[in-house]
């Protein structure tokens, strides 16, 4: 009950869990942990998601920053809703001069919410930023600039001059939000930041609590996650485990270089000598896949400063074949694999 695990999704929790608890049953076995006998549910490890964690959190001490505990967490459907009645209510006049239609200002209002919650940004530093955008683009020479740039920096100008009202935009959602009652996925991790941050003995308890922190696929986490967890457990036994190629959320502020040695151990062990292991061993996929995960790595650029190595096969050899396609919009992709689950399945 001291060891805590987490991870990305519901699924993964629960073979994390089964793979601690079959851990922790042979260290019993062999009298380094607890008796077998109380491996069970109730004294067993907590596994489970990034955002559920947070939400606990946020459950838990949430009256201490005046929110309620109990707030409900809107669907992608209800969210867009509100955002459209959001921008639906926004200045005619501003929203004219954006020249948007409502649909993509709900979509912008959206997006900007979720980018300042997981990169912790201030939202007046974003309506700034385009300000100096514009500053910048006004002091270039056009002269040589091909019709395509110029379009190009003529859109970017335009979104820039927006950002002001969509951060206006944003301001009201979420107050419309919070009134509401509602909550996103992506305010469970701030609000929780929020928190521990603000009141230092909810670190303590969980501290006290969890000895042992394993962080799965930790290329993924976003920045609120990581200076939550890092202020969470600075100084306990912290095992991070991740693939910087394989970092896809940078949308959503996640990045690989979150897996840089030196930055990672001053956060969670000040002072201690850095401990790094390789995983090269796939388990799951045949020779032929590996051959060519390999082959698309080779050329990528190193995001961080821990290697990854060639990926290899494990001990159990497994046949398999390769399929390659390459088409050009998202919906000959779709087909693409539809046939192929006809054809194979």
């Amino acid at each position: 009950q001291e060891v805590l695990g987490l991870t990305f999704t519901r699924k993964a929790a629960g073979e994390l869990s089964e793979r601690i608890r079959k851990r922790l049953a042979g260290l019993a076995a062999s009298g380094l942990a607890i008796p077998a006998g109380n491996n069970d549910d109730m004294f067993g490890a907590t596994v489970t998601t990034y955002n559920a964690f947070a939400n606990r959190i946020f459950g838990d001490y949430a009256h201490l920053i005046g929110r309620d505990p109990d707030a409900g967490i809107m669907s992608e459907a209800t969210a867009w809703q509100l955002a459209l009645e959001v921008a639906q209510g926004g200045d005619r006049q501003d929203m004219l001069d954006i020249d948007k239609k409502l649909d993509d200002v709900a979509d912008g209002i959206l997006n900007l919410a979720r980018a300042i919650n997981d990169n912790m940004i201030d939202p007046a530093s974003v309506s700034a930023f385009g300000q100096e955008f514009i500053d910048v683009i006004a002091e270039l020479d056009e002269g040589k600039a091909t019709k395509a740039h110029k379009d190009t920096i003529a859109r970017a100008v335009a979104a820039a001059k927006a950002l002001p009202l969509v951060v206006d935009l944003v301001h009201a959602y979420e107050s419309q939000k919070q009134s509401n009652g509602f909550m996103e996925f992506s305010d469970q991790v701030a609000r929780a930041y929020e928190i521990v941050t603000r009141f230092s003995d909810v670190g303590a308890v969980l501290r006290s609590q969890y000895k042992v922190v394993l962080l799965d696929e930790y290329q993924d986490t976003s920045s609120v996650q990581i200076e939550l967890l890092s202020t969470l457990f600075r100084g306990v036994a912290v095992t991070a485990v991740g693939d910087p190629n394989q970092a896809i959320y940078g949308w959503r502020g996640a990045s690989a270089s979150s897996m840089d040695t030196k930055p990672f151990f001053d956060k969670y062990t000040p002072g201690a000598p850095p401990r790094i292991f390789t995983l090269p061993h796939s388990w799951r996929n045949p020779q032929v896949v590996l051959d060519a995960a390999n082959a698309i790595a080779a050329p990528l650029p190193q995001e961080s400063d821990v290697s990854s190595p060639e990926l290899k096969l494990g001990s159990t050899a497994s046949t398999g074949s390769l399929t390659v396609a390459y088409p050009e919009t998202v919906d000959e992709e779709a087909t693409a694999v539809a046939e192929w689950f006809d054809t194979h399945i």
